[in-house]
């Protein structure tokens, strides 16, 4: 298993680019895509410190991320529903 390629598949399906994902901006739409990058990421068995290491992220924000309520939507090319 390798993080950073199952990032940058997971990447590509949100349909943002790897600077607005790593990116501090918080508007809704790119919280909503890295909230699916981090979740897929942990349900494939990665610990928080490898995904917030990928995501320019320590590891409490992306375990702040991770317990968070499901996002209705986000969408960039696309809707995607929890």
């Amino acid at each position: 298993m390798n993080v950073e390629k199952d990032f940058d598949v997971y990447l590509e399906l949100s349909g943002y680019s790897r600077n607005e994902i790593i990116s501090h901006r918080r508007n809704s739409d790119l919280v909503g895509a890295r909230k699916f990058i981090a979740d897929t990421l942990r349900q494939c068995g990665y610990s928080y410190p490898e995904i917030g290491f990928v995501m320019n992220r320590h590891h409490t924000a992306i375990l702040h991320l991770c317990t968070k309520r499901p996002w209705k939507r986000w969408k960039k090319g696309g809707t995607y529903e929890y």
